[in-house]
């Protein structure tokens, strides 16, 4: 850059219901539960690590040298090992440069996709998630460990926090039938880009060799014909949102909303720093704001990056890069030694917790924090109904989620004699292993209130629980849940204003 399917097990014992949530097309926060249970990276970004995902890649990575190849090695053998279910495909050019003297160049774009297993080629719409991995030519040995090899590691841990909630997701979709429309379809796509960096001085031509290619290459590649041509042309019109990540890993970061028509992205990305933040769960200051333009009152520009062969073709795009760029930028300060540990940590928590959330994992938060049981024995005459410990904690998240407020059956419900109320002090009761009750011991208004309280909004647990004790399907499903009025998943597409650019 320059400036949920029912499982039976003997039919008449017990009927085993996973809680299975749809999957949803409107963008939800993320519990604080679920924002907990994003780990840590640990010793992943160690500059002494040689086995994690950072200090391989600091090194020299000039397109056409040992470096380019070796870290194209580290990024594809961590895909290929850790994550065998992302599709690795390359997209390659021969360039000449300033300083190739008459020679071509090699520059090879790594493109990395998790996408839904229904789909046919072109039907998924990705949050597309991007960084370079090349270095500059001078100074002699530069690394830009900011530039950006810590970005590229973010990504690749991202994607590995991501993969096991994402395969529920598509497990789930798949079990229900859904899946197969425009907005549901969603998937993640990381780019890691080649010869971003100029090889003598920043100009149109002697920058972004690999995006302009890749962007060259889409615009001019369409997808097989499908009843979803309409909407996906090409593989660029697959880009639900472009986010590219460059120069992060320095002490004090500042990165401003550039984009009107991203912005809406740039405040959900900036909540999901804010609320990890008060929950303690970020190693650098509280009193630090990565993103804190919510008003969009400091971007004085926009900067030339890998985005601009892709805004130019109107891909929604959002820049995650400071300003000002970091002290180290483009000088031989820019290693490891240099790096903000606490800082590159934080960034990708708050990367995967904004990836989590694009995927809308919160309308499936029973089902992915836990595979959570309900067991309903038919063998007794009255229909017996057995939580197991696991849902407990959930549906207490679960309702302080949605309502706002803790669980308090005992005080809604009467006084602590009748069964409705010893119900609900199980249900507070965060050390018991299970929960039973008759259904036949609650009258239909508490029943009622049950259903609400579980606040699933499975359908198949909808319709087990309408056929055994006669309630509406959707009493189960909070007021904020509904079919008929979903947000919509993709941002505005008009295309950006003209704003005066900063060369990198």
């Amino acid at each position: 850059m320059h400036p949920r399917i029912p499982l039976l097990r003997s039919p008449s014992l017990l009927l085993c219901i996973l809680l299975l949530a749809s999957c949803a097309v409107a963008y939800k926060p993320l519990s604080d539960s679920f924002l907990r249970a994003i780990p840590a990276p640990g010793t992943e970004f160690d500059i002494d690590n040689t086995t994690g995902l950072l200090a391989p890649l600091l090194i020299p990575r000039v397109p056409g040298t040992p470096g380019q190849i070796a870290a194209q090695r580290h990024l594809v053998d961590y895909f290929q090992r850790e994550l065998p279910k992302w599709s690795i495909t390359w997209q390659n050019s021969t360039q000449k440069t300033p300083t190739s003297k008459g020679k071509k160049l090699p520059f090879a774009n790594l493109i990395i996709r998790r996408e839904p297993p229904w789909v046919q080629p072109g039907q998924a719409n990705f949050l597309t998630l991007v960084a370079h991995y090349d270095s500059k030519l001078k100074p002699d040995g530069f690394i830009g460990a900011t530039d950006s090899a810590a970005p590229c590691a973010m990504l690749m841990w991202a994607a590995k926090v991501v993969d096991s909630y994402a395969q529920q997701m598509y497990d789930e979709m798949s079990a229900l039938g859904e899946g197969g429309t425009v907005e549901m379809d969603m998937g993640i796509q990381i780019l890691f880009l080649d010869g971003e960096e100029a090889f003598d001085t920043w100009t149109d031509t002697d920058s972004l060799y690999g995006s302009r290619s890749l962007s060259n290459f889409w615009v001019n590649s369409p997808n097989p014909p499908s009843q979803k041509f309409y909407k996906y042309v090409t593989p660029l019109s697959q880009i639900s949102l472009f986010m590219l990540l460059d120069l992060l890993g320095s002490s004090s970061p500042s990165v401003p909303s550039y984009y009107t028509t991203t912005h809406w992205a740039y405040r959900a990305f900036s909540a999901v720093e804010s609320r990890m933040r008060s929950l303690n769960l970020l190693e650098s200051s509280n009193s630090m704001r990565f993103l804190p333009d919510v008003n969009k009152t400091m971007a004085f520009g926009g900067i030339s990056d890998d985005h601009l062969p892709f805004i130019w073709r109107g891909v929604e795009t959002l820049h995650v890069i400071p300003q000002p760029f970091p002290r180290v930028w483009h000088t031989e300060d820019d290693d490891g030694a240099h790096l903000d540990m606490k800082v590159v940590r934080d960034w990708a928590r708050i990367v995967a917790g904004f990836m989590l959330e694009w995927l809308d994992m919160m309308e499936g938060f029973l089902s992915c924090l836990a595979c959570i049981m309900v067991t309903i024995d038919l063998a007794v005459e009255a229909s017996h109904v057995i939580f197991e410990r696991e849902v407990i904690g959930a549906v207490t998240e679960w309702t302080s989620t949605t309502q706002g407020s803790a669980i308090d059956i005992p005080t809604r419900w009467g006084s602590q004699d009748d069964s409705a109320a010893k119900l609900g002090a199980a249900l507070c009761d965060r050390s018991a292993a299970t929960i039973s009750f008759s259904i036949n011991d609650y009258d239909e208004e508490e029943l009622r209130e049950l259903v609400k309280l579980i606040h699933c909004p499975s359908p198949v647990f909808q319709r087990t629980f309408k056929g055994l004790i006669g309630l509406t399907a959707h009493s189960a499903r909070p007021a904020t849940l509904t079919d008929e009025t979903p947000t919509p998943l993709i941002g505005p597409t008009s295309p950006p204003s003209p704003m005066p650019q900063v060369n990198r």
